[in-house]
């Protein structure tokens, strides 16, 4: 989409990160009103987990460049890249973080559209780990309409934008989506964090277009045999990645609730830091108060009723199957 430099603005004597669009997007996005819309839009958002827009503009070149906010740190991508997989506790609380700027963007009516680990980045603030800076919120849609136009070269652009190891269901068929869709992406984030895969197999992006589709997400402990998980993990797996929207979270509230419940639950960080108990090890724990539970009052009846929106989205799962290898 275009390059990304470290720039200085030279009146407020601040650094700022200057994303310049690639030339050929760049004509076409200056007369796309609906572009500037948004980036005004975005200038709105307060979240401190989105990076703050600055402006947009033009160079005397006619390159559309944005100026945000200059986050001093990597991606989550790039972690990943290292560590493969992280800490429960250290992934929950990047993917709530990740909520709180979904809240927000969502009540704008800003929908991301490419939520990826590469547009998750990762600061720290103060005595704050892995302060989290979502960026790119709601570009993939003007890159997409300018891909509709018959030039080739925006077309395959279209292409590679949407990031098909990350889209949902229903963003893979080339549908409209809603903000459940940035719940499913950040779902296929969740689960590669706490495993280091992804949750369903490809080895392209047709492949991963089609079963983010039809493949029903790899159990966390078929992913991960060496590892136990909690219960409650993966039911919240299952469902974020429901393919109906209708069966997910209803929305990155409700979902950023279910993530507090199960930080909640987990041993006090000075007991342990451990992400997962290994098999040879649950005997010696099974006597241990259970807390990994939605039981508590303040979550009310959701984990019945996730539980039972998990149970029909298997069913529908199932039934597409059917359907399919009927067809062929």
């Amino acid at each position: 989409m275009g390059a990304v430099y470290e720039a200085e603005d030279i009146r407020l004597g601040r650094s700022v990160a200057l994303k310049v669009l690639r030339g050929d997007l760049a004509v076409q996005l200056q007369a796309d009103e609906r572009f500037m819309q948004e980036a005004r839009i975005l200038a709105q958002i307060r979240s401190p987990f989105v990076c703050t827009v600055y402006s947009v503009g033009a160079t005397e070149k006619e390159a559309t460049y944005i100026a945000m906010e200059y986050i001093d740190g990597g991606s989550l991508g790039d972690l990943l890249d290292r560590e493969r997989w992280l800490p429960l506790r250290r992934t929950l609380r990047i993917a709530q973080r990740v909520c709180e700027a979904l809240i927000e963007a969502h009540d704008l009516g800003i929908i991301h559209r490419d939520l990826k680990p590469d547009n998750i980045l990762l600061t720290r603030l103060g005595s704050i780990d892995d302060y989290v800076k979502v960026v790119d919120l709601g570009l993939a849609k003007h890159i997409a309409s300018v891909g509709s136009s018959n030039n080739p070269r925006l077309t395959q652009s279209r292409l590679v934008l949407g990031t098909p190891a990350y889209m949902s269901p229903e963003q893979a068929t080339g549908a409209d989506v809603g903000p459940s869709s940035d719940l499913y992406s950040l779902g296929v984030i969740l689960y590669e964090m706490i495993t280091g895969y992804l949750p369903v197999d490809g080895d392209s992006p047709q492949d991963f277009l089609r079963a983010h589709q039809l493949q029903a997400p790899v159990p966390l402990a078929t992913r991960r045999p060496d590892l136990v998980f909690p219960p409650s993990v993966e039911r919240l797996c299952q469902l974020v990645l429901s393919k109906d929207p209708a069966d997910r979270p209803v929305d990155a509230r409700e979902l950023l609730h279910a993530l507090n419940t199960i930080e909640r639950s987990l041993p006090t960080e000075g007991e342990s830091d451990e992400q997962f108990i290994g098999r040879d090890e649950k005997k010696a724990t099974a006597s241990r108060p259970r807390r990994d539970s939605y039981a508590d009052t303040r979550f009310g009846g959701l984990l019945r009723d996730l539980d039972e929106r998990l149970e029909r989205a298997k069913g529908q799962v199932r039934l597409e199957l059917v359907g399919l290898a009927a067809s062929g």
